[in-house]
This record gives C-alpha cells, structure tokens and sequence, in this order.
C-alpha cells in the first residue's frame, strides 16, 4: 500500500511538472508573452522545476529496492525469469544512474599520458545512461507482455508507445522542439494517472517493478 501512494505522488508530481511546462509554452507561443517580464511564466517555472526536485527526490535510493527485489524472481519459464531479472536489473541501473546524475552530471575518465598531464578519454553522462535503462526496460516491458500474452489495456499499451519515442530521444540526446516533447511527456502523465486510478484493484496482481517510471 506505502509503494502505490508513493507511486501515486510520483506520478501526480509528473503531471503537474510537464503541465506547468505546457503551461509555459502556451503563454509564449500562442498569447506571445515574455517570459521575462511575466509573473506567470516565473512561478510556472519554479512549478516545473519544484515538481521535478520532488521525482526525483521520491526515486532516492529505489534501486535498493530493485536490488533486494532480484533475486525473490521466480518463474517456471526460464526465458520469462530472465526477462523478469534483466528488466529489474534495467530499473537498478535507471534509478542508479539518476541517483549519481543528482550529485555528479558528468563523469571524466582520464588516462595519463606519459608526459605529465593526463588525457580525457570521454565523458560519462550519467543522465544519458539512465534513459537509455529507461528505454531498454520498456522494451522489455512489451517484450514481457507479448511474451506472456497479457490482456494488457489499449490505454496501457498507447502509454507505452507514447514513452519509448521520449526514452529514446532522451537517450540518443536528440533535441527536438519543446512542444513535441512536452507534448509526449503530458499524455504519458495524464495516461499514467488514469492508469494509476483505475489500477488500484489490480494491484495484487501486479509486481512493483512493471509500473516504474
């Protein structure tokens, strides 16, 4: 029960970060208003910025959980109990990577190059490597239900099609106009709150890691 209102906040607080970010955009792009001379447009900022702080500030240490959720796997199919390991093996390294990216963006790693100084052999974003995780256990969330042939809803299956193109994206650290990406980030909030209320009698039959963001 603690893990779905926490789930829930998390969520809530994912919404209310891109809508303010929607928010933002409509103001300066439809009703062409400076963002620096506008009252709205600051505090819808500190909004965004606020909510973002408390995600992440709710995903502090979670690979723990990951973890110490690894080895409880079992399944009769050793194919799925792989799939099901490297999945949560995905999550670990996702919030694990988040978790150093709050402390350190970048990471150099350098060599001495025999003369002194030393040479950067390249820079490691940790930021980077967390959506790739992201990308990579929604893949094998899909992969997981057809596999497994599991009713899973249309809305359920829309977020998860309207999430890979935003991990990868993120990934691959492809710019793209603010719009498309708010865009795709508030229909996957407004999905996942949706998915979040009407879920909560399913959660019995549901493993924590498959509704991780």
């Amino acid at each position: 029960m603690q893990h779905g209102h926490s789930e829930g906040r998390t969520k809530a607080y994912r919404l209310l970060q891109y809508a303010s970010k929607a928010l933002q955009l409509v103001l300066r792009r439809v009703f062409h208003v400076n963002s620096d001379s506008s009252e709205s447009i600051r505090v819808l900022k500190v909004l965004e910025y606020l909510m973002g702080t408390c995600r992440k500030a709710m995903r502090l240490f979670r690979f723990l959980d990951m973890w110490t959720l690894f080895p409880t796997v079992v399944d009769k199919n050793p194919s799925v109990r792989r799939l099901r390991q490297t999945r949560i093996l995905a999550f670990l390294c996702m919030f694990l990577f988040e978790n150093i990216s709050l402390f350190y963006p970048t990471t150099d790693v350098t060599v001495d190059d025999g003369q002194g100084k030393r040479r950067t052999l390249v820079t490691v974003r940790w930021s980077r490597w967390c959506h790739t995780c992201w990308f990579v256990s929604l893949v094998l969330g899909v992969g997981l239900d057809l596999h497994l042939h599991r009713p899973t809803s249309r809305l359920a299956m829309l977020k998860n099609l309207t999430d890979l193109p935003i991990a990868l994206l993120l990934a691959l650290r492809i710019r793209v106009d603010d719009a498309l990406m708010c865009g795709l980030s508030l229909s996957s909030s407004v999905m996942g709150m949706q998915l979040h209320w009407t879920g909560r009698a399913l959660h019995s039959n549901v493993k924590p890691f498959e509704s991780v963001e």
